[in-house]
């Protein structure tokens, strides 16, 4: 017995002793923690420990002043390429859309820009400091929470960029990435690919170009107000050039390169890497490796007449394209099939039937001629409706051209170039020996001859004419390239002087003109209207835009080039745009006889509002001066409104504070109080009323008592009734009894 008790107490001690050596070590892990690890803890303002599935010791903290990385643009624009490739990059986390973030951004935007919104946040005590407050801390839960930890977060939502103002508010630290593409690419990216996105009606071009242009002058127009926290990047330089353009985006956001970025096709998948959402559209194409597939789809796949009206539906294209094509770009071997295929569409065989349809025009900018960049233009029909098939030049043959450098040169009619056929009916393209005057008089030289070659390979020696014979039998078949402000254009001398205008004398000798080293006539002017004054050179008129800014900076470039049809067209179309305004003369009275007179004279029924603030005998409550106000700019917009048809009066001497009162011959017929006593706890207060439904629906009963003729009432009606049929014709896409 006393052996039992023996190993039951050192059964006891083992155990005690296990229990405590246990405790005991779970007490000291549990000292050694970070007191910012728990899970309610927070560190600074907003900072917050997160634990990652990596490293269990070591919390990841966070706050607004870190450095945040936006990527947006329009949509189908190459951002998701852009957040992949910077998702390789081992310390970047950009993660898939949130999808939230632009939505939550949206409605703040809504509630700051409604008045009556914003007075009842203010009197609520949500103030904008607090709404700020609460916006970071949702949208950097977001950013954090939806992936990994890292270094460097960004977030990738393409619309939230519309708010990039905003943003780089509540973010001090953070930086944004603007993808931009050609318009025209993007909307038909969406439209062939059936990319629903809100407020685009994908079977429209005009009207997905129409969305485009203000959504991305909305953002670049932000991105240039904070230029030194936003970098605009094109998707065709990045596609063609992307190791340049990632060491230009990871410098400015001051990220050691890392070569992962340009392959991020080879980390898709795998753990720290690139992950991807089987829901976004673009995930088909971004396992793919950066190329060029995508440049030219769009070319010849717009409808005409949004060709012949992109100035007007999208001028964002004029004022991005300048910038989006760099002169020393080379071309790459992937990028010459998609050269050639965008050749092949847009100058065809000479030897093809003249019957072959022709493009409408349009200038394209892309990568490759004369060992930087190829501009192909798509020449109007009518531009060389005077020239057989064999004789219209291709834009594209021009790399065989050998021009002598030229600096600072004066471009004169003896210095022109023009283009001859051979016998075989292939066009022939002379250099041309230039001629200039320096500023001391001094003439130069002509240059030799200088080696040209024929279309079917053979070199032939030919020698432009300096004389002033050859310049002007050259003046119907030669072209001239213009620079007008950046914006690149190839034009006939015959339509360049087919006006008597400042570039008839530019082209004529009359003035001098400057050419830079690569033979392009520089315009110090904006190009954004260009392409419509060589549309009025060639028509003698044009299809003017409906904004009426853009007719205003028609009509200073017409005045410009003393265009004297296209200033007196714009003037004519200033004065038609301008809106009559609205004028109701509304009396008031100060005297009791004549407020009774003009009651009882009028022909027409009365709407009277009595405001006299002096009647007041107690303190206002904090909402009535703003009740007062919309009482009276709805009396002003009713008066706009129906003044031909009622009669506005203003009483300012009334017993009252603020009261509508409704008239028909002679008689009040009903009357609206806007003002009431209310009872506090120790005292009164006035207070004014907005009924602001009641007030609409007495002035229209009051139009009931009109005593105009039957026939007019009945043609008014008759109008009404045609114009809401045709509304809902409309509407309905079709007439009433088709509906049903």
């Amino acid at each position: 017995m006393g052996k039992l008790k023996q190993n039951l107490l050192l059964a006891c001690l083992l155990v005690s002793s296990v229990t405590v050596f246990y405790l005991g070590r779970h007490a000291m892990e549990c000292h050694q923690r970070p007191e910012g690890a728990g899970p309610g803890a927070v560190g600074g303002s907003m900072r917050t420990a997160l634990r990652t599935g990596q490293n269990l010791s070591a919390p990841f903290l966070y706050s607004k002043d870190m450095p945040l990385v936006f990527i947006g643009g329009v949509p189908r624009s190459g951002t998701t390429l852009m957040r992949a490739m910077l998702d390789a990059h081992p310390e970047i986390r950009c993660g898939e859309e949130t999808r939230v973030i632009p939505r939550i951004l949206a409605m703040k935007q809504m509630w700051s820009r409604s008045g009556r919104e914003k007075m009842r946040l203010d009197e609520a005590g949500v103030t904008d400091e607090v709404l700020d407050a609460a916006m970071q801390a949702f949208l950097l839960e977001i950013i954090v929470k939806h992936g990994e930890p890292a270094n460097f977060l960004c977030n990738k939502d393409p619309f939230a960029l519309k708010s990039l103002s905003y943003l780089a508010k509540i973010f001090p630290r953070a930086k944004f990435v603007l993808m931009i593409r050609d318009g025209r690419a993007s909307v038909h990216s969406m439209i062939s690919r059936k990319v629903t996105i809100a407020g685009f009606d994908l079977g429209s071009y005009r009207d997905c170009l129409t969305k485009w242009n203000r959504a991305i002058e909305t953002m670049y127009t932000q991105c240039l107000e904070v230029s030194d926290k936003c970098l605009p990047v094109h998707y065709e330089q990045l596609v063609l050039h992307p190791e340049k353009w990632m060491r230009t985006l990871l410098r400015f956001l001051q990220i050691p390169w890392a070569d992962a970025v340009l392959h991020h096709e080879e980390l898709i998948g795998k753990a720290g890497g690139v992950s991807l959402s089987k829901v976004e559209r673009s995930t088909d194409q971004v396992i793919k490796p950066v190329n060029v597939e995508a440049l030219s789809k769009w070319v010849g796949k717009l409808p005409q007449d949004v060709v012949r009206d992109m100035s007007s539906i999208a001028p964002m294209l004029s004022r991005l394209g300048a910038g989006q094509h760099t002169p020393d770009a080379e071309v790459s071997r992937e990028t010459q099939p998609q050269l050639e295929h965008l050749h092949s569409e847009i100058c065809p065989d000479p030897r093809r039937s003249e019957s072959a349809p022709l493009l409408r025009p349009v200038v394209v900018t892309t990568a490759g001629l004369r060992r930087s960049v190829c501009r192909l233009v798509i020449y109007l029909q009518k531009d060389m409706s005077d020239q057989s098939p064999t004789q219209r030049p291709c834009p594209w043959e021009e790399r065989d051209i050998q021009e002598a450098p030229v600096e600072d040169q004066v471009l004169s009619p003896q210095n022109r170039c023009t283009c001859s056929p051979t016998a075989e009916g292939a066009v022939r393209e002379p250099a041309c020996s230039t001629s200039s005057q320096t500023a001391e008089g001094a003439v130069r030289e002509p240059a030799s001859s200088t080696p040209s070659r024929t279309a079917d390979g053979a070199v032939s020696e030919t020698a432009c004419s300096t004389s002033s014979r050859t310049a002007e039998g050259a003046v119907r078949g030669a072209y001239v390239r213009l620079n007008v402000g950046g914006a690149l254009f190839l034009c006939s001398l015959r339509v360049l002087t087919s006006h008597e205008s400042r570039l008839r004398d530019m082209f004529s000798g009359k003035t001098e003109v400057m050419v830079d080293s690569e033979g392009w006539v520089l315009v110090d002017r904006c190009g954004r209207h260009f392409s419509l004054i060589l549309d009025f050179l060639r028509e003698g008129t044009v299809s003017l835009p409906q904004s009426r800014l853009s007719i205003q900076q028609i009509h200073r470039e017409a005045q410009y080039y003393g265009l004297r049809g296209l200033e007196l067209h714009c003037q004519t179309a200033l004065q038609k745009s301008l809106p009559e305004p609205p004028v109701c003369v509304i009396p008031v009275v100060t005297s009791r006889k004549e407020e009774e007179a003009l009651i009882h004279s009028s022909s027409k029924p009365v709407v009277k509002l009595v405001y006299n603030r002096s009647n007041n005998k107690y303190s206002y409550t904090s909402s009535s001066d703003d009740n007062l106000l919309r009482n009276m700019e709805l009396f002003e917009r009713l008066s706009l409104n129906y003044g031909s048809r009622l009669l506005f009066m203003k009483n300012v001497i009334g017993d009252d504070i603020c009261c509508w009162s409704f008239y028909c011959q002679g008689r009040q017929i009903s009357q609206v109080c806007c003002c009431s006593i209310v009872c506090s706890t120790d005292r009164k207060h006035t207070k004014a009323k907005f009924p602001e439904a009641r007030l609409y629906e007495e002035t229209l009963n009051t139009l009931l008592f009109e005593t105009l003729p039957d026939q007019h009432l009945l043609e008014a009606t008759r109008r009404r009734y045609h114009h809401s049929c045709q509304s809902e014709e409309e509407e309905g896409g079709g007439p009433g009894l088709a509906l049903l």
